[in-house]
């Protein structure tokens, strides 16, 4: 049996921050720093869209999740 994967299309900058938890300014910049994030027009007409997927995995890679220190000390 074949699974599908449905793309979670986010169609608005407005979407973008409501999923990721930050504001315009961060998803500027994720897309300003290559984040697979597409920016249609100029000036206040720009238009941000982004799949989910995609744009989480480019967090994760440029962003991996460290282990918290107290972790590690437990460990000792």
């Amino acid at each position: 049996m074949a699974v599908a994967y449905t793309p979670h299309i986010l169609k608005t900058i407005g979407e973008i921050c409501d999923a990721f938890g930050v504001g315009e300014k961060i998803v500027k910049q994720w897309a300003a720093a290559g984040a697979p994030i597409a920016v249609e027009g100029l000036g206040g007409r720009t238009r941000y869209s982004a799949e989910a997927a995609a744009l989480q995995d480019w967090r994760i890679q440029r962003h991996p999740v460290r282990q918290d220190a107290s972790l590690s000390s437990a460990e000792d």
